[in-house]
């Protein structure tokens, strides 16, 4: 079959071409449209409509015990030298504490690091300027350190820990900080605490979303942490060691452990 497109009225073909345009224009959008649908719908089947929910709570006790870190450390010419003076510092608290009556049980080593210091120097001596570069890496010393951590049953000794710690010399000291030796109870008490408040919020929320809660498909939950101890420096201890009688007033107020849950509902 042979067209001849020269008796063609060219307004007329534009006018064709134009509404051929526009008609697979509007059935692409509806094919895009009815894509659009199917996804939709392929979505939500394939997936459970749920609502997530948190929750909070928290539990209040007394302290009934004090714990404190401190480090020592030491630079000297030799390893042997720089831990005979780790050694003697850290014996003198030790036997501070005990004669305080300290439980030795209590009292536990949280690390020692021993590593040699190095410098880097210029061995070539210069007459006139510019030298040349000629750094070296020269042994300059050892270091030591050592942390310590204590754990004090009676607060009433707190304040004369305070004064051994800040007599020592030692390079800091954290400490006291009041919490509950066993909290697990305390614990469970915040996260009851947090499950009620979450499903309150819950039935609540499925209220204003006009569905009902089904099951539960997903549940979980964390604690919070304490304030930070107070924090000593080198320079804080030795003005605390100026006076041998120091025994500060330290109120113990109350612990707070909190609990944070997320609770996800399946909906109807």
């Amino acid at each position: 079959m042979n067209f001849n497109f020269s008796n063609v009225d060219p307004k007329k073909a534009l006018m064709f071409s134009g509404s051929v345009f526009l008609s697979l224009g509007a059935l692409f959008m509806v094919f895009t449209m009815i894509g659009q649908i199917v996804s939709f719908s392929f979505i939500n089947g394939g997936n459970q409509k749920t609502i997530t929910v948190t929750g909070s709570g928290e539990a209040v006790s007394s302290p009934d015990i004090a714990t404190f870190s401190f480090s020592a450390n030491s630079e000297r010419p030799t390893i042997e030298e720089a831990q005979a003076e780790i050694n003697k510092t850290v014996s003198m608290v030790l036997e501070s504490l005990d004669k305080k009556g300290i439980d030795k049980d209590d009292i536990k080593t949280a690390s020692y690091n021993a590593f040699p210091r190095y410098e880097y120097t210029n061995t070539i001596r210069c007459i006139q300027a510019p030298c040349p570069p000629n750094n070296k890496r020269v042994l300059a010393g050892y270091e030591v350190s050592q942390s310590i951590n204590i754990t004090v049953r009676d607060l009433g000794d707190v304040s004369d820990v305070v004064a051994i710690l800040g007599n020592a010399d030692l390079d800091s000291f954290y400490g006291p900080e009041f919490t509950v030796d066993d909290n697990r109870d305390l614990f469970t008490e915040a996260r009851a605490d947090a499950i009620v408040d979450a499903k309150k919020k819950a039935k609540t929320l499925a209220g204003e979303l006009g569905v009902r809660l089904g099951k539960i498909v997903s549940f979980s939950d964390g604690s919070g942490g304490y304030e930070p101890p107070m924090a000593y420096t080198r320079g804080m201890a030795m003005g605390i060691a100026e006076s041998a009688s120091f025994a500060p007033e330290l109120p113990t107020g109350t612990s707070e452990f909190s609990a944070n849950v997320s609770i996800t509902y399946r909906i109807k």
